[in-house]
């Protein structure tokens, strides 16, 4: 399960941050999350090391299925022990399906729109794991413990 703070999205532009944050797109006031539950892990055809993440996008008040397909980048083991995962996720949403179409979807004279229904959502996710402390017995390890209970 993962949860945005919708008031920390930003583009780089005051003035449309004011307009996607406010009322007529995001309403941050009435809206303070975005959040992800996610439901099922598969390994993305061909077997190629990438992954698909189901599970449901909850947006504007509104929860929706996605997929997101996954990239991961490596595992560490960091200095403080805990072992962290890098992976970007992407998926591709209507605005529509959450009811967010208000502002932007404005016809342009060359074709298209000034902001499409369509939108493409990119993550880039750093998550870590903490392993729990298993108690020392004697004067063998805790691991040496856990692998003698586990044979």
């Amino acid at each position: 399960q993962a949860s945005v703070d919708v008031s920390t999205l930003t583009t780089a532009n005051k003035i449309r941050d004011e307009k996607i944050l406010g009322p007529d797109v995001l309403d941050a006031e009435q809206y303070p999350t975005i959040d992800f539950a996610s439901r099922a892990l598969r390994e993305a055809p061909g077997g190629s090391g990438f992954y698909e993440l189901d599970g449901d996008l909850t947006l504007h008040g509104i929860t929706q299925p996605v997929t997101l397909a996954l990239t991961p980048h490596g595992v560490i083991t960091d200095s403080w022990e805990k072992t962290r995962l890098g992976l970007s996720a992407t998926t591709e949403i209507q605005r529509s399906d959450f009811d967010v179409l208000k502002f932007g979807y404005v016809a342009l004279a060359a074709g298209g729109f000034m902001v499409p229904d369509a939108l493409r959502v990119t993550l880039e996710i750093e998550a870590t794991r903490e392993l729990q402390a298993v108690p020392r017995t004697g004067s063998r390890s805790a691991v040496t413990d856990t692998q003698q209970h586990q044979r």
